[in-house]
């Protein structure tokens, strides 16, 4: 999965579970620069979804927190 349709999957289940917007853009900030910061050290599309997981379930884990 490309980093940009990871973060647009993310940004899609944050909002299916209704987590405000704020918190969104500072989640998917947060996220975009691990991302980055993952490419940077020469990890692969597959090796990034290993790391961080499915976006539906990252946004699953941060709203029952």
């Amino acid at each position: 999965m490309p980093f940009k349709k990871f973060l647009e999957d993310l940004e899609k289940e944050l909002k299916k579970q209704k987590i405000n917007s704020n918190e969104i853009k500072e989640i998917l900030a947060d996220h975009e620069e691990m991302l980055k910061e993952a490419l940077s050290e020469g990890l692969t599309d597959e090796e990034l979804i290993a790391k961080f997981g499915n976006p539906a379930t990252i946004a699953s884990d941060i709203s029952s927190d």
